[in-house]
């Protein structure tokens, strides 16, 4: 099943490099997954897609107003 918030864990190999690193996607990838993967997570369930999500917008937010 396709569906957009896949898309916000950056795994899709499609989409351009961009010059700049995205702090969040960087902290999901390399804290936020393996941090799940190892407590015994589904990674590739709807809730956890959807909680990270979340995750990433509020952390996205910080970034903004320079939290």
């Amino acid at each position: 099943m396709d569906d957009n918030v896949v898309k916000l864990f950056g795994n899709n190999p499609t989409v351009a490099i961009v010059d700049e690193i995205d702090p969040v996607l960087e902290f999901v990838q390399e804290q936020l997954i393996p941090w799940a993967i190892d407590n015994g997570l589904d990674i590739d369930s709807m809730k956890f897609k959807l909680n990270g999500a979340t995750i990433m917008t509020c952390l996205q937010g910080m970034l903004l107003d320079d939290i």
